[in-house]
């Protein structure tokens, strides 16, 4: 194995100090921090017993929220149910599509109608 000139045994280069030698390093001093603040803790008043009016209103809301679906659940069910009756069948026109899309409309605004009905109440 050829060894370079440069190469050198490192050990006989380094020289460590000893460990009583070597000064511990210096941290600077910690900040004084502020006290935290103290938490300052006020309840709201005890509620007021309503007259079921809150109730009311949320029962319309309820009711409300639901026209949608029953504008929409039939005619998407009753699409789908003349589309499979359609593709059973094997007719190469939609007779049973069209007309379950119809009578789902129907439905849907007759389902509409009512709740609108209870709604107004």
């Amino acid at each position: 194995m050829a060894v370079c000139a440069n190469d050198r045994d490192l050990d006989d280069d380094v020289s460590l100090p000893a460990a009583d030698d070597r000064a511990a390093p210096e941290y600077p001093e910690l900040p004084q921090l502020p006290e935290p603040p103290t938490p300052v803790v006020s309840l709201p008043d005890h509620p007021v017993k309503n007259d079921g009016k809150k109730a009311g209103e949320y029962r319309e809301m309820g009711l409300a929220y639901t026209l949608p679906t029953a504008l929409i659940a039939p005619v998407i069910v009753l699409t789908c149910l003349g589309a499979w009756i359609d593709g059973r069948s094997g007719s190469t026109s939609s007779p049973f599509t069209i007309g379950g899309a119809v009578l789902g409309t129907i439905a849907g605004m007759v389902n509409m109608l009512r709740m609108a009905a209870r709604l107004g109440k």
